[in-house]
């Protein structure tokens, strides 16, 4: 934002938010103070992502949205089971926690872990 003449016309910025979740939050804090500093909205970030995690970050730090692939990186990728993709879009699950109860396989390994 400093370096280039960025304009309301220009792209959403995407940020990498899936190999360091702590560290996405606070760096994407501080991208978004800048942001704001030049008058745009959290609205313009849109994360790459893929998953749970990154669709309930996204939606905690009020942003554009999250990109996904619903069918990829399975038992990861996609949201839990009965979260639909109605044109385009998903709703948070109506669950506690980051919703990885609703992903059965992925649960089922994370459980066979937890138990060893």
């Amino acid at each position: 934002m400093r370096i280039v003449d960025v304009r309301e016309t220009a792209v959403p910025i995407k940020s990498e938010i899936r190999n360091a979740y702590i560290d996405f939050i606070i760096e994407s804090l501080r991208i978004l103070t800048t942001l704001e500093e030049y008058g745009w909205s959290p609205a313009r970030c849109i994360p790459h992502g893929g998953h749970q995690i990154s669709l309930n970050i996204a939606s905690g730090l009020g942003l554009g949205g999250n990109e996904s692939y619903p069918g990829i990186f399975q038992p990861f990728g996609g949201f839990g089971g009965g979260i639909p993709v109605e044109e385009s879009y998903v709703k948070l699950p109506g669950i506690p926690d980051i919703g990885f109860e609703a992903k059965g396989e992925l649960f089922r390994i994370m459980k066979t872990l937890s138990d060893n």
